[in-house]
């Protein structure tokens, strides 16, 4: 073990007594810690004083060193930032130290108000920390509580205006309206752009867009009624104006003929050539369901993973918007951003109906739980007290891995009346029946588990069910999250828990326009004149401009959730941690894992095996593939990835080495170590060369995996990937902490050098990395480490020099 090494400042008549520790009197320390190979056999500590402590905890901060303070050694480079933040403002002397620490500290705190402490909480520690020194003429407390409180406040409006619109909009006219008779004859008086943005319960859809709906087919406009999700338009609209309608369907097919006085849609459907005739020519007057949700889906992936197929739906939406006489759009948490979005896009004023007499008199209490376990913890508390339960989780439900459905089977096991409801659950069932009658399905349970397929505008009232749990896994947009916690009007407690990992999705325009391009972009073609060509596409910066915004909501998903509820005047409650009840959750996560995986296991080796045209098949289906048709193509792919042949048999081995997919990234990743002159895909060259440049970086061999690195080269990694980028086609570069979010974001960054590498090596390759111990470079001690094969690394080696089965 290391002695402790405490470096004194000459000059300072004070030192701090350490035992076992050895003082160094020095006249410069930061002279002596840039060559300090003679205390590398030692923990560096700096001997601070109350006048020195500030610089010192900046210095320390710097190299990942601990200072002496108060006879106490502490730990800089282990302290998390808030602490860290803390310490700086309490030993700040001068008014810039004072200014400069505050500043840090109300951004940290900021980050936790209210998901994790209450503004009063925040304010009275950043008070505690403030030093007795005076800024700007008053204390530093009084200073402090202040420069946060402006920070809060800032933040509250930012997500103020992304799910609602300020009276002093310019491109806006406010009406105040109730949703009734006398506002729809104001709108066939005046056409224009009308967004009803009243709250949930206040009407919308009842008494705005259905009578609107009625009203257009009256005037002979031939309106069109679409929302962006199927079970929204079914419960919204009249069966025989529904586009799944077969007569409607035959009618629409035949433009020379009689035409459907109107038609209800799903976005996407809305612009099949079967409808191009009816939108374009037939048709004055559009009515859209929950317009946000509309847009954000025609800029996803689900609509395409090309950029310029989404562009060209996005500019069509765009084009139907500005060129029907009416629009008239329903959403409770309509924005700023949208509505300046509609203005400049059409250019005409938007009217803002909000009603007059509905108030929203719910008392709605958000509890937030610290995780998970704690929150699940309380449904079974709910439930074994006779209570029922509605439960939204939005985790992972693909054919590798379902947490969401592992949650489910816990519940079933339980012999609780449990009920899943996802896309694949509602494929044989009639959706305006099944909305129909799920008040009275739920009421026959005490668990109902929803997936995203109910979200915006699905709403239920006398269901028996107690409380409402949002288990949220930052899939579905902050602004569904919210809504889903309304979905129950008259269940007046929510819980809401999260996963604890934050994301990091980027916010800069461009780069997000980079990052589409590359996914659908030959590399050849990218480069600075391709980007400013896209960049003045209007059109695609329509599209990009949405996803940044996205973006920009998801990196704050915790706090803009629970912001937004303050706003709409819900109480949020953070709970207290319970250990007790959190180890009751993680049972049931832990059996309902078991679970799922011996459920999945067995399905798997029981697979039948695919064509390559029944895989497309079950792909197109998505969310909606059955549990056996998610398992088969799973199979399926896991022999590609493995270079199986069609009909080799999957084991027990296979999917132990498969583990939920991710195996499968492993052995992509071995195969990018041998390839870059053949690819194309732009995406796929950044990553060939992350990987390449990183292996390079810790002197591993590609061809063999194997070689040794030392802490310099595992530093020199992660500044390289903090601070570096890469150069992939005619001059373009990305940053390579944004390719590395983007398409490893899985891996731990952090201030130590040897935490990045590990993590990269474990992530990317399953290798494993083993301390040889100190050696000495250029008269300087280092750690040595090597890399150690495992039964999972070596299997992905086979694989990767494996040839393809014919």
């Amino acid at each position: 073990m290391k002695n402790n090494c405490i470096l004194a400042v000459l000059t300072d008549k004070q030192h701090n007594e350490i035992s076992n520790s050895t003082t160094y009197v020095v006249e410069n320390i930061e002279l002596l810690i840039e060559e300090a190979s003679i205390l590398n056999d030692c923990n560096i500590v700096i001997d601070s004083t109350s006048k020195t402590a500030y610089k010192h905890i900046k210095l320390a901060e710097k190299h990942h060193l601990s200072i002496a303070k108060n006879n106490q050694i502490i730990n800089i480079s282990k302290m998390n930032e808030k602490s860290l933040a803390s310490l700086l403002l309490s030993s700040a002397t001068t008014k810039h130290e004072g200014i400069e620490a505050t500043r840090r500290m109300a951004y940290s705190l900021s980050k936790d108000v209210p998901s994790k402490m209450s503004r009063k909480d925040a304010i009275a520690a950043i008070r505690g920390a403030a030093p007795n020194i005076m800024i700007e003429g008053q204390s530093a407390s009084d200073y402090a509580e202040n420069q946060l409180v402006s920070l809060l406040e800032h933040i509250y409006e930012e997500v103020r205006k992304t799910h609602s619109v300020s009276l002093s909009n310019e491109n806006t006219i406010h009406l105040k309206m109730d949703y009734d008779e006398n506002l729809i004859e104001h709108i066939k008086n005046n056409p224009g752009i009308y967004i009803l943005d009243g709250d949930l319960g206040s009407g919308k859809t009842q008494n705005g867009t259905l009578p609107a709906f009625e009203a257009f087919m009256e005037m002979g406009l031939f309106p069109i009624i679409t929302s962006p999700r199927k079970l929204l338009t079914a419960q919204t609209i009249d069966a025989k104006y529904h586009y799944q309608n077969p007569a409607l369907r035959e009618a629409l097919k035949n433009p020379f003929g009689k035409q459907p006085t109107g038609v209800g849609s799903v976005i996407n459907s809305l612009f099949f050539p079967l409808f191009e005739n009816y939108r374009e020519n037939e048709s004055n007057a559009i009515i859209i369901e929950e317009i946000e949700e509309a847009l954000n889906h025609l800029t996803g992936k689900a609509v395409s993973k090309c950029l310029l197929a989404r562009t060209e739906m996005m500019s069509g939406f765009m084009k139907l918007i500005k060129e029907k006489k009416y629009v008239v759009m329903a959403d409770g948490t309509i924005s700023d951003h949208t509505v300046n979005m509609l203005a400049k896009n059409t250019g005409k004023k938007i009217h803002i109906v909000s009603p007059v007499s509905f108030v929203n008199k719910e008392k709605i209490q958000i509890n937030v739980f610290k995780n998970h376990a704690e929150n699940n913890a309380r449904i079974s508390e709910v439930m074994n007290s006779g209570g029922s339960i509605a439960a939204f989780v939005d985790a992972s439900h693909n054919k590798n891995k379902s947490e969401f459905r592992a949650l489910f089977r816990a519940r079933e096991e339980e012999e609780r009346r449990a009920l899943m409801i996802d896309a694949a659950s509602l494929v044989d069932k009639d959706p305006v029946s099944f909305i129909n009658e799920l008040e009275v399905i739920i009421r026959d349970h005490n668990y109902t588990q929803f997936s995203p397929v109910i979200s915006s505008g699905n709403s239920f009232t006398n269901t028996g069910v107690t409380e409402v749990s949002i288990l949220a896994h930052q899939t579905i947009s902050p602004r569904s999250a919210i809504q889903s916690m309304r979905r129950f009007r008259d269940v007046p407690r929510v819980n809401f828990s999260i996963t604890p990992e934050p994301k990091n999705y980027p916010t800069d325009p461009m780069i997000v326009l980079a990052l589409e391009m590359n996914e659908s972009m030959d590399a050849s073609k990218m480069g600075p004149g391709s980007l400013a060509e896209y960049s003045r596409n209007p059109g695609v910066m329509l599209v990009i401009e949405r996803i940044t915004q996205e973006n920009r909501d998801r990196n704050n998903y915790a706090n803009y959730v629970l912001i937004a509820a303050e706003q709409k005047g819900w109480a949020v409650k953070l709970v207290d941690s319970n250990e007790d009840a959190a180890k009751e959750g993680r049972k049931i996560t832990k059996r309902g894992q078991e679970l799922e995986n011996e459920a999945r296991s067995n399905s798997l080796i029981a697979a039948r095996p695919l064509s390559d045209a029944e895989a497309n098949s079950i792909r197109g289906l998505a969310g909606y593939a059955q549990e056996d048709e998610q398992h088969m193509l799973a199979a399926y792919d896991i022999r590609k990835a493995f270079k199986m042949k069609r009909t080799d048999a999957i084991t027990p081995e296979i999917i132990a080495l498969d583990a939920n997919g991710s195996g499968q990234k492993i052995v992509r990743n071995y195969n990018r170590t041998h390839k870059l002159s053949k690819l194309s895909n732009a995406s796929e060259v950044i990553m060939v060369m992350f990987i390449k440049e990183a292996l390079s970086i810790l002197n591993i061999d590609t061809k063999t995996m194997t070689g040794s690195y030392n802490s310099e080269d595992a530093q020199r990694l992660a500044d390289w990937v903090k601070k570096g980028s890469i150069e992939y086609s005619n001059g373009m570069r990305i940053r390579t902490i944004v390719a590395l979010n983007k398409h490893f974001g899985d891996i731990t960054i952090s201030s130590t050098g040897g935490r990045v590498a590990s993590s990269l090596l474990k992530r990317l390759f399953a290798l494993d990395t083993k301390s040889e111990g100190q050696i000495t470079i250029n008269k300087k001690r280092v750690r040595s480490y090597k890399i150690e094969h495992n039964d999972k690394s070596r299997m992905a080696m086979i694989i990767r020099d494996r040839k393809m089965p014919e």
